[in-house]
C-alpha cells in the first residue's frame, strides 16, 4: 500500500486509498515484537489487519505475493474444510532485518504486511481493550496477541486474537485460517448491535493479592435495544473459551448508541448513551442492595430495571431541552460520551457541537449538582469556547471582547451560511488515549470529531487546569483546544479516529504537549496526519548561551575594543577548531 503524501510545513498528510468501504478502523495499543503498529479495519466482507513501521523481514512481501500470484487488493478467501490447522510457532516472523529506513524529505513509516480475513459478513463495528502498562506484565498473552471484537452485519458478536509480529511470507495464506479457527461466538442477538466495547477486568482480592492475576477476564460489551455484557475468563495466560463465556443482558427503555468501560482495570462499569438524551452507568457486579449516589435524581429505580441477572443502573445524565422544527420539545441528542480523569468524569458531545465535562464522582470542584456540566464549550469556528458552570454568575455579561481573531471568525459565520441539514445530527466521535508522564502522573490525550471537523487536546491535565483556574466569564480561549483544519478528506464521510502513541513519531520526543499522530478513517480510504521533527533539535536552544561569549569577543574586536582575556578567548577557540579555521582581523 502506498499512499498520497502531502507535506505540509511540519505534518505529513498520507492518504491511503482502499478497494472496499471502511466501517470501523481501531488501532491496538500494543506494538509487535518488530516494532510495528498493528491498525484493523473493518469492511463488508471481513477485516483486514495492516503492520505499520518497525523492522522489515528478509524477504520482501511483495515479492513474495507476486510469487504465489497474489495481488495487495486481493482478499485471501480460506475454507475451513480444505485446510487443516496449523501451529502458531509457524505463522510468526523471528528473522527479521535491521529498521527500515525513512526519507528524510518525507519520513514515515510504510505498511511492511497486509492480511484480510474473510468472515463471512460485513463488519460494522470493531472494538479492542485498553491496555495499560500493568495488564500488560500480568500476562504475556497481551504481549504476543490482539484480542479483537467484532460486530457484524448478520447480528454476530464474535471475539479473535491475532498474532501480534507479522507473518512471514511462506506463512501469510495460513495466518487467516488460524484467525478464524481461534474465533469465540457470542450469543447472538435479534437486533444490529449499534456500540461494541472490550475490557480486561482483573478481580482485587483483599484477602489474597496473590491471586489477583488468576481473577482475569476479558468483558465484551454491546448494545442495541438490550445490553448485552459477556464474561470470558482467561485462566494462567490462556486465551479464553467460547464455553467459558457468561452473559448478563438488560432490557433498556430507548436504543441504546453508544457503551464505553471505566478505564480502570479494577472496575467493570460501562457508560451507555442512548436515543432519548441520557447517558447512564451501568455497574454490572452491583446487587440490589447497593445505595444509590445522593442526588442523581434521574438515576433508573430497581423497580424499573428489567434485569435477568446481576447489575444495576447506578447514576444517569440528562441533556437539556431543546425545540424542534415544529416547536416541540426535545433532549439534545448525545453523540458520544466517554470517560475522562480516570473514570472521575465523562466527556460528552451533544449534536449542536457542545461539548461538556459531567463530574460522576462528585470529586471534582466547580459543579452545582449532577446534571449540570462542570466545564463546557462548542466546537466550530468560534467553537473553542470553554466556560466553567459554576463561575457563571447570573446577570453577568456574555459578551466576549472583541479581539482580531474572534472578529475574523465570526465574520467566517456570518457569510458563510449553515454547514448542516436542519433536524439531522452529524457524526461524532470522541477518542481518549492514556499516556504516563515523566514525573509518573497519568494523562489523557482527547480527539474529537464533530461532523467533518476535528478538534484535538493534546493533554487533558493541563487543559482542566487552566480551564477551571481562570475566573473570566464568556472569554473566548482556547488553552489546548485546537482545530485541525489541514485533513483532506476527498468529499468523504468520517466514519471512525483513533490516536497513535506518544513516541509514533520522532516529532514527540522530548516535547509536552504536542499534538499526537491521528488516524482517520473515511468512507474508502485511510488518513494519518502525522508530525515531523522540527528543523533545529531541541539541544539546539542551549547552544545559544554558549557561543554568546564568542560572538561578543568577536564584535569587540571588530570595535577595537578586544581585550588581553577576549584574546585568549579566541586563540583558544582557534586551536579546538582546527576542521573549521577562520580568519580574525586586527583593528588598526
Amino acid at each position: 500500500m502506498e499512499p498520497r503524501v502531502t507535506k505540509r510545513e511540519r505534518k505529513l498528510h498520507l492518504s491511503y486509498e482502499l478497494p472496499h468501504r471502511v466501517h470501523c478502523t481501531r488501532l491496538y495499543p500494543v506494538k509487535s515484537s518488530n516494532g510495528s503498529t498493528v491498525i484493523i479495519y473493518g469492511h463488508d466482507r471481513g477485516i483486514r489487519i495492516l503492520w505499520r513501521g518497525g523492522r522489515v523481514p528478509r524477504e520482501p512481501l511483495e515479492q513474495a505475493q507476486e510469487a504465489n500470484g497474489i495481488k495487495s487488493t486481493d482478499i485471501v478467501v480460506v475454507d475451513s474444510d480444505d485446510v487443516k490447522p496449523s501451529a502458531t510457532e509457524g505463522l510468526v516472523d523471528t528473522s527479521i532485518d535491521e529498521k527500515e529506513e525513512l526519507d528524510p524529505d518525507c519520513p514515515y513509516p510504510s505498511i511492511i504486511s497486509e492480511v484480510d480475513v474473510d468472515v463471512g459478513a460485513a463488519v460494522l463495528h470493531l472494538a479492542v481493550p485498553s491496555l495499560p502498562l500493568s495488564i500488560q506484565q500480568s500476562s504475556p498473552l497481551f504481549n504476543s496477541h490482539a484480542l479483537v471484537a467484532l460486530a457484524c452485519s448478520n447480528g454476530q458478536t464474535v471475539v479473535i486474537n491475532v498474532p501480534l509480529t507479522p507473518p512471514r511470507d511462506a506463512t501469510i495464506r495460513e495466518l487467516p485460517q488460524y484467525i478464524l479457527e481461534s474465533r469465540i461466538d457470542l450469543p447472538q442477538s435479534t437486533t444490529l448491535c449499534r456500540s461494541l466495547a472490550v475490557h480486561v477486568h482483573i478481580a482485587v482480592d483483599d484477602d489474597n493479592a496473590e491471586t489477583v492475576h488468576s481473577s482475569c477476564s476479558l468483558l465484551v460489551a454491546s448494545v442495541a435495544e438490550t445490553l448485552h455484557i459477556a464474561k470470558l475468563p482467561i485462566v494462567t495466560g490462556q486465551l479464553p473459551q467460547e464455553s467459558d463465556a457468561r452473559m448478563i443482558e438488560h432490557r433498556l427503555e430507548h436504543l441504546g448508541k453508544k457503551v464505553n468501560f471505566h478505564p480502570s482495570s479494577h472496575s467493570s462499569q460501562v457508560l451507555v448513551t442512548d436515543v432519548s438524551g441520557a447517558v447512564r452507568v451501568f455497574d454490572p457486579t452491583a446487587t440490589q442492595s447497593t445505595s444509590y449516589r445522593p442526588g442523581s435524581r434521574d438515576s433508573a429505580h430497581p423497580d424499573q430495571t428489567q434485569s435477568q441477572g446481576l447489575g444495576r443502573w447506578t447514576v444517569s445524565f440528562n441533556s437539556a431541552y431543546v425545540r424542534d422544527a415544529h416547536a416541540f420539545p426535545r433532549r439534545k441528542q448525545v453523540l458520544d460520551a466517554a470517560w475522562i480523569l480516570s473514570g472521575r468524569a465523562v466527556l460528552m458531545l451533544l449534536e449542536d457541537g457542545e461539548w461538556g465535562i459531567w463530574d460522576v464522582s462528585g470529586s471534582l470542584k466547580g459543579g452545582k449538582g449532577i446534571q449540570d456540566f462542570v466545564l463546557r464549550g462548542y466546537l466550530g469556528s468560534v467553537g473553542t469556547e470553554s466556560v466553567p458552570v459554576a463561575q457563571q454568575k447570573k446577570g453577568s455579561s456574555k459578551l466576549a471582547p472583541m479581539t482580531p481573531n474572534t472578529r475574523k471568525a465570526k465574520a467566517e459565520d456570518l457569510f458563510a451560511g449553515p454547514t448542516k441539514v436542519a433536524g439531522v445530527a452529524p457524526n461524532g466521535f470522541i477518542s481518549i488515549t492514556q499516556s504516563t508522564t515523566r514525573t509518573g502522573q497519568s494523562d489523557e490525550s482527547v480527539l474529537m470529531n464533530f461532523g467533518s471537523e476535528l478538534y484535538s487536546i493534546p493533554s487533558l491535565q493541563t487543559f482542566w487546569q487552566r480551564s477551571t483556574a481562570t475566573t473570566s466569564s464568556g472569554a473566548l480561549y482556547s488553552s489546548g483546544l485546537t482545530h485541525l483544519s489541514d485533513i483532506n478528506l476527498m468529499g468523504e464521510n468520517i466514519t471512525s479516529t483513533a490516536q497513535f502513541g506518544a513516541n509514533s513519531s520522532s516529532a514527540n520526543l522530548g516535547q509536552m504537549n504536542t499534538q499526537r499522530d491521528i488516524l482517520v478513517s473515511a468512507e474508502h480510504r485511510l488518513i494519518i496526519l502525522q508530525n515531523l521533527r522540527p528543523p533545529t533539535p531541541s539541544r539546539a536552544l542551549f547552544q545559544k548561551a554558549v557561543e554568546q561569549p564568542t560572538a561578543r569577543d568577536q564584535r569587540m574586536l571588530d570595535a577595537g575594543e578586544l581585550d588581553v582575556g577576549g584574546m585568549d578567548r579566541m586563540l583558544d577557540n582557534l586551536a579546538n577548531n582546527t576542521n573549521h579555521p577562520r580568519r580574525v582581523g586586527f583593528a588598526h
